[in-house]
């Protein structure tokens, strides 16, 4: 998964094994629960879209545990540069 904001590309790896991620529904409002372990969110989560309009936020955890990403941004708990 790659994403561009100005001249910075960031691309996201799921790791091996990582279980599903539960989609939420384009219509439905955001999600209060890690798409992946279901644990509640921090105030500043990771959320990612579909081109269809799906999303999904993960935990800090679950992106420490399952996300590698390279690219000139660096991700941190609570923010993103």
């Amino acid at each position: 998964m790659s994403f561009t904001k100005g001249d910075t590309k960031v691309t996201l790896n799921f790791r091996p094994g990582m279980p599903a991620i539960a989609w939420g529904r384009a219509d439905s409002p955001p999600r209060c629960l890690c798409a992946v372990c279901h644990g509640p969110l921090p105030e500043v989560a990771l959320r990612m879209w579909r081109s269809n309009g799906e999303s999904a936020a993960l935990c800090d955890y679950c992106v420490e545990k399952w996300i590698e990403h390279r690219g000139r941004a660096r991700i941190e708990k609570g923010r993103s540069e």
